[in-house]
């Protein structure tokens, strides 16, 4: 998921991570679009500047997905539902490196 990792900023990354699961989750059970967009949108940039491409591309995707006219239920919940998986992939990721 990472090809050249610095400890440091993944430990730095994924110290947010739960919060952001958590935002994310309570935006999609509030229906909130909007601010799924905007978790979206901030975690697109923080995860480009932290080095994980995939999280950046999958952000960039749920904020597309909410911001394009909002009419595709399934679009959100596909792009969301994978932002979520590579966003518990990083935990899972972080927490290793730390033990190791």
């Amino acid at each position: 998921m990472i090809p050249d990792f610095d400890p440091e900023l993944v430990e730095m990354f994924v110290e947010d991570v739960p919060e952001r699961i958590e935002q994310i989750e309570s935006a999609v059970q509030a229906g909130d679009r909007e601010a799924l967009a905007r978790f979206g949108h901030q975690l697109k940039g923080a995860a480009a500047g932290f080095g994980f491409p995939k999280i950046t591309e999958a952000a960039a995707v749920v904020e597309r997905a909410c911001k394009d006219g909002g009419t595709d239920d399934a679009a959100v919940v596909i792009a969301t539902r994978e932002l979520l998986r590579l966003l518990n992939e990083a935990l899972d990721f972080g927490s290793s490196a730390q033990a190791a």
